[in-house]
């Protein structure tokens, strides 16, 4: 830091300053549009294979080895888009409804993360159904 720095940020009032760092630290974003919204996807399509590479190194790296099931990626403009993959752990016949967030740029996927939100049992794959995803119509 310059000489001359410190000295400026020393005559900053406190007062100022903790809230205005407070704020920033503690600030929650508000989920994103495509998770509170009850609309329901209509047109869809099947991911290639890159686009498959792209979500599970993106939102399902922490599951190693596991099995994916793709249902049919919804066509949409928005961004993050909510889709859904079922996810098997390795040996396992029992697949599991995960919720993904996908970010695209373009019309193209740019990225995506695990929606961790607590839905319970059922809960994603229920979800999952109210936003027009079938997770009955999949591909290895």
């Amino acid at each position: 830091m310059q000489p001359g720095v410190m000295k400026c940020l020393c005559r900053i009032p406190k007062v100022v300053v903790l809230p205005a760092l407070l704020g920033a630290c503690f600030s929650e974003q508000p989920p994103p549009t495509a998770l509170t919204s009850d609309a329901k996807y209509n047109d869809f399509r099947v991911l290639s294979d890159a686009e498959k590479r792209l979500i599970a190194r993106g939102a399902l790296s922490g599951f190693k080895d596991a099995r994916i099931k793709w249902p049919q990626f919804p066509n949409s403009t928005e961004s993050p888009v909510v889709y859904c993959a079922l996810i098997g752990a390795k040996g396992s016949t029992a697949f599991r409804a995960q919720v993904i967030l996908v970010t695209q740029a373009n019309h193209a996927i740019a990225s995506a993360a695990l929606d961790t939100a607590d839905r319970g049992p059922d809960g994603a794959a229920d979800f999952c159904q109210r936003k027009g995803i079938n997770l009955a119509d999949v591909t290895s």
